[in-house]
């Protein structure tokens, strides 16, 4: 009787372990969705970015060309 009741708390410990390691692998999830995100966002500021000198010299090139 003693047996199955230190049985039922070993599993028990094992289900509280095993609900901590889970929740740690959650966090890191979210952490990592998180990081993907923020990234994505980077590149896309970039590529406007980038973008927008294009733009921007293109225009300074017609500019010049009118003035000429």
């Amino acid at each position: 009787m003693a047996s199955n009741h230190l049985d039922e708390n070993n599993k028990l410990q094992e289900v509280v372990d095993n609900i901590g390691m889970l929740d740690e692998i959650l966090m890191r999830l979210k952490v990592m969705v998180i990081l993907d995100t923020v990234i994505k966002q980077v590149n896309t500021l970039r590529k406007a970015t980038e973008m927008s000198r294009e733009m921007i010299m293109s225009e300074k090139e017609k500019m010049q060309d009118e003035n000429n």
